[in-house]
């Protein structure tokens, strides 16, 4: 009996494998942050950042990798070393950089599974779960602060649905760091709420929250809001847009957004 089941696990399984329709996008981000991160100056930091990503998806699974330039010009705060004094108190010693700065930020790798398999049902009406993970690899170059020398793990459980033109998510998060020298993990959690209403098939609008605990507790949390949008332009190609603003002092006062993707069924 136990070879039986055995026998038919394996076959559903290869079953499942042969079905998997598989694909490969390709996408090309760009976004414009600026603010004065709560500093009393006239003068804001603006950074772009241009981002190139690639995901394979097979079945239910999904493998991506992301390269991000950024450009970035005005008042920039860096931590250059934090360490506890002779008497315990903890001491955090800062830089301030004025020049520009340009460079490639860390690598980042992404691994996705969603259940159950999509349906044309569920394009209409149900509802979706996803566990996500993705690696920070710290390879950028710190001294421009666009690294911190840090492995960063992301670990999320998203849960959507669907209400014929209308698609609510929530996603639970957390976020690791390793230590460092004189420097502490800082574990955070972190959860993001969103809407999109599709008044037509291939177009959609909507607006999400974001909220993530500080890493230290003299620092705000990060909380943030944004307006986007969505058009499939046709089978394979679509183009995605936000308009955002941050309500804390450690995330950029306003932010724009284009995306651009592109698929291939393989």
């Amino acid at each position: 009996m136990m070879l039986f089941v055995r026998a038919l696990c394996l076959l559903l399984l290869m079953n499942t494998w042969a079905e998997a329709r598989e694909q490969l996008k390709l996408n090309w981000s760009t976004y414009h942050f600026s603010g004065d991160y709560g500093r009393e100056s006239d003068i804001e930091t603006e950074t772009l950042v241009n981002q190139l990503s690639i995901n394979y998806q097979r079945s239910q699974w999904q493998l991506g990798f992301s390269q991000a330039y950024l450009s970035q010009t005005g008042p920039r705060t860096l931590l250059i070393d934090e360490y506890e004094d002779d008497d315990g108190f903890l001491i955090r010693e800062f830089i301030e950089r004025n020049e520009e700065r340009r460079g490639f930020g860390d690598p980042n790798i992404k691994v996705s599974y969603q259940w159950p398999k999509q349906t044309s049902y569920y394009r209409q009406n149900g509802g979706l779960w996803r566990a996500s993970g993705r690696w920070k690899i710290p390879l950028a170059d710190d001294e421009d602060g666009f690294s911190n020398g840090r492995h960063e793990w992301f670990a999320a459980i998203q849960r959507s649905q669907h209400f014929d033109q209308l698609s609510l998510s929530m996603t639970l998060g957390r976020h690791w760091r390793t230590h460092k020298q004189n420097a502490a993990n800082n574990a955070r959690n972190y959860i993001r709420l969103s809407t999109m209403f599709f008044p037509e098939r291939r177009v959609g609008i909507g607006a999400s929250y974001y909220a993530k605990q500080a890493s230290a507790g003299a620092v705000d949390d990060v909380r943030s809001g944004s307006l986007n949008g969505y058009w499939r332009i046709n089978r394979d190609w679509s183009l995605s847009g936000s308009v955002g603003k941050g309500f804390s002092d450690v995330v950029s006062d306003q932010v724009f957004g284009l995306n651009l993707s592109h698929r291939w069924r393989l």
